[in-house]
């Protein structure tokens, strides 16, 4: 019986995994791959599980307890619309955290080259006649625009980056 080395077992899964992408989603050639590629850093098991927690104890069990416990007696007393009111909220606020958790929240791609050292840390661009600083992100080798930062958790520069958010594992 034929048995595969650990390094051919490795490739073997890396092409299956590939396979699967492209049946998914058919985007690596982009340059920017999906999350669901095995060639993303975007995504790994933690921060799936960092949404999964924020959806359940967040969303999830909250929802429960009002619509067993209090929603019953509020549909009976007040309006059987409160029970759509609150089917609505929940959708509402589901809908707004997967979509915060797996958009991308502004991405600047990362040089292909990183800059040769002695190239100087801030430069000035004109736009629209306004001069602004742009500072040089070593780890991505870019010269960032303003407003702009580099995510120590992603390990990416963000446009208009605020934070990176533990409750969705993405950058806010």
């Amino acid at each position: 019986a034929w048995r595969a080395s650990p390094r051919e077992s490795s490739s073997i899964l890396a092409m299956v995994d590939v396979a699967v992408c492209f049946s998914m989603c058919s985007a690596c050639e982009t340059g920017r791959p999906p999350p669901c590629c095995p060639n993303s850093t975007r995504w790994n098991w933690p921060e799936m599980m960092l949404v999964a927690r924020t959806f359940v104890l967040m969303l999830s069990a909250p929802a429960a307890v009002f619509f067993f416990l209090v929603c019953p007696e509020l549909s009976r007393r007040l309006s059987p619309a409160v029970l759509y009111a609150g089917i609505a909220l929940y959708m509402c606020s589901s809908t707004a955290l997967l979509l915060t958790a797996f958009f991308d929240p502004g991405t600047i791609p990362a040089a292909i080259e990183k800059p040769p050292r002695g190239t100087p840390n801030k430069r000035e661009a004109v736009v629209r006649g306004r001069t602004f600083q742009l500072k040089l992100c070593v780890t991505c080798g870019i010269y960032r625009p303003p407003r702009s930062s580099h995510c120590r958790e992603c390990n990416r520069c963000v446009e208009k980056w605020d934070h990176h958010c533990p409750w969705v594992g993405n950058c806010v």
